[in-house]
């Protein structure tokens, strides 16, 4: 069976000048019709084409200030193609004063708008020896090369005759379309697009990039992509297999979860490609090792403002706490592990375990000295937080006995008040103020006993002005107006609700509710409670000159996930960006994707869209980082000339400088709206 000849495409280099001059002649030999629509096509006089010299000249030019050019060698490296691409038609370039905006011109005459100068590139010239792959091989190498690029595009000039077009035009026949019109309107005659003198409009040919490189399919992985992804694996790599053994692609596919996902690419039903990644990314680390500031450490930027203004205030010598104690409790308890310290405890035959051991063995715990220079006294915090969880009994004495799953349960109380149900918490009790300032007012009267009630006109004025009641001197216990509030006492909150309140009151609202004893302010916490609603979520943050600056911030606080695996079939690697978009939308919340990769690695059409983040002078990772933002694949930035309704959104743009140049820019901006609308 007779195979298809293979072509090579690379780019074109002045020393092919000689070649491409006797590829013109064997294609186009002396044709006084076709000469001239040649010269009508490459918008330059016939002499230019005819003259060996002077077509030299003329490609010359090309090779050179086009945007790209490819020469084709077939496999006895025989020069058999010859093409030029540029960012505008070259009747466009030609003409004088004409500019660079061939764009007004499209849309108004096909109104495509997928097609502008940012995805599309011209042809200037092809010269193709007889083989239709040639453009096919052409146009593959150039849509791989360039990913951006969407549609490579063709003017065929009205002055053009028939035969030759037949000719001028046959090595795009077989992958080119002819473009609609969708206006009959006709450019005027000394218009670059201008008609031919018969009134014919020329005509724009048309290849689009899903024609020529069809997209992968992008999927989440499954088990059953095993076998395929194996393959692909093993014929890049054995190390990958004999390593993690026969099934760890099943493995790892099948442990995905929400910080942990796999994608496949897919051609024809069979996997071909597999991307891992993880939101589980160590920016303690890349912040140690690269420059990562401009990308705000990878942090969310609202956290990242946090943490600049604590770092300024330690470098100026201020104290600065980015946490309440609550916050830090949360990481001492998140850092050890509660279940087997209870386990250790020896326990009576009912299972109850002693509060002195307990208390022991809580004193025995050991935290990093940010968290121990809060927690001086851990075991003490979580006697504590015991009786918080159960404000309606005694607190813990030494001869006390309790069950291990109490403390486990008051334990994951504790841990489950993350900000939002704090905030929940006390938006609640704000709601129903109302109610607990009647319950407030009971509760003081009650306290104030038979003998300090007011006659019946005095306690009608209380009613009329409760504030004077809720100012007066008699002092309630907090426990017994959390009691109050309680269901069991016609209250409006549960028990539990009510130990959530205490417990966040206390951790998170700067106020002393440590034992039954702690006496109700004036207001009933209402201060405390606008200070948790106002307030924001606790960071772990260290000093930024330690080891462990940025070590325990939250994960919804990065805005960062990984590739931690990758591998495409050979044959699909210039489409690895297929993956990104997919990737990203698995992490709609994070906006920067990194890979990291030996220096000794090869780089692959994969990276060649990050960006390399330069080391820190001390970096130990022995890994380059490469880093890219969602935002750039949305596309480059269109440059369009300033217009009257896009003024009012230049102001935001200008808010970094002073006053007077913002002045300047917009008044020189009006100017150029005023001349420019006069000239029209």
């Amino acid at each position: 069976m007779a195979t298809e000849p293979a072509f090579f495409v690379r780019r074109a280099d002045p020393d092919d000048i000689d070649t491409l001059n006797a590829l013109y002649d064997r294609i186009y030999p002396e044709d006084a019709v076709v000469l001239e629509s040649l010269a009508y096509f490459h918008a330059v006089d016939r002499g230019v084409l005819r003259k060996a010299d002077q077509r030299t000249k003329f490609l010359l030019s090309l090779i050179e200030t086009s945007f790209i050019a490819v020469t084709v060698e077939d496999e006895e490296s025989h020069v058999v193609g010859f093409a030029v691409l540029d960012d505008t038609p070259l009747q466009l370039s030609a003409t004088e004063d004409a500019g660079t905006d061939w764009e007004s011109w499209f849309q108004d005459t096909f109104e495509l708008p997928g097609i502008d100068s940012s995805n599309s590139l011209w042809f200037s010239t092809c010269l193709i020896d007889g083989d239709p792959n040639i453009m096919g091989e052409i146009l593959r190498t150039t849509f791989s090369t360039m990913p951006e690029l969407r549609s490579v595009l063709t003017f065929v000039p009205a002055t053009i005759t028939e035969d030759g077009a037949m000719k001028i035009l046959q090595p795009f026949q077989s992958h080119f379309a002819q473009l609609d019109m969708m206006s009959d309107e006709l450019m005027a005659m000394t218009h670059w697009a201008a008609p031919s003198l018969e009134g014919h409009p020329p005509m724009v040919l048309s290849c689009n990039r899903s024609q020529v490189i069809a997209p992968l399919g992008i999927r989440i992985a499954r088990v059953e992509d095993h076998d395929n992804l194996a393959a692909v694996f093993d014929a890049q790599s054995e190390v990958v297999t004999s390593v993690y053994g026969d099934f760890f692609i099943a493995e790892l596919i099948e442990a995905q979860n929400d910080e942990n996902r796999a994608l496949v690419a897919e051609v024809d039903g069979r996997a071909v490609g597999l991307m891992c990644l993880t939101s589980d990314v160590d920016i303690n680390v890349l912040a140690q090792c690269f420059q990562v500031d401009p990308y705000d450490n990878l942090l969310k930027g609202p956290y990242m403002k946090r943490v600049r203004e604590h770092s300024r205030r330690l470098m100026e010598g201020q104290d600065a706490f980015l946490c309440a104690p609550g916050d830090f409790l949360q990481v001492a308890l998140g850092s050890m592990d509660m279940d087997a310290l209870l386990d250790s405890i020896p326990k009576l035959e009912d299972g109850r375990i002693n509060a002195v051991q307990l208390h022991g063995a809580l004193q025995m715990q050991e935290f990093s000295d940010e968290v121990g220079e809060v927690l001086q006294e851990f075991e003490k915090s979580i006697m504590m937080l015991f009786w918080q969880a159960n404000f309606l009994e005694p607190m813990l004495q030494e001869n006390s006995l309790l069950f291990p799953s109490k403390v486990s349960e008051c334990v994951q109380l504790f841990m489950n008040l993350d900000i939002t149900e704090r905030k929940a918490i006390a938006s609640e009790v704000l709601e129903r103020w109302a109610e607990v300032q009647d319950i407030l007012k009971l509760t003081k009267e009650a306290m104030a006993g038979p003998g300090e009630v007011e006659t019946e006109e005095k306690e009608e004025k209380y009613e009329e002005n409760l504030g004077d009641l809720l100012e007066a001197d008699t002092t309630v216990d907090t426990v017994v107006f959390f009691k109050a509030l309680g269901q069991e006492e016609q209250g409006p909150f549960t028990q539990d609700f009510l130990a959530k309140l205490l417990i966040t009151l206390h951790w998170w609202g700067d106020v002393d509710i440590s034992s039954p004893l702690a006496l109700l302010p004036e207001d009933g916490y209402r201060e405390a409670l606008e200070k948790v609603m106002q307030s924001e979520e606790g960071l772990f943050v260290s000093h930024p000159n330690s080891p462990s600056w940025l070590a325990n911030m939250p994960p919804h606080s990065k805005d960062v996930f990984c590739v931690n695996m990758f591998c495409l079939d050979q044959a699909f690697q210039t489409q690895a960006l297929d993956f990104l978009l997919p990737a990203f939308s698995l992490f709609p919340e994070k906006d920067y994707c990194i890979i990291t990769q030996p220096h000794t690695a090869p780089n692959t059409p994969l990276l060649n869209a990050f960006t390399i983040v330069p080391p820190q002078p001390q970096n130990t990772f022995g890994h380059v980082l490469y880093l890219i933002h969602r935002a750039s694949l949305l596309g480059p930035p269109k440059v369009v000339s300033l217009k009257p309704h896009l003024l009012e959104q230049v102001h935001p743009l200008l808010e970094v400088f002073e006053e007077e140049t913002r002045q300047e820019i917009i008044s020189q901006s009006k100017l150029f709206l005023q001349e420019r609308k006069a000239s029209e």
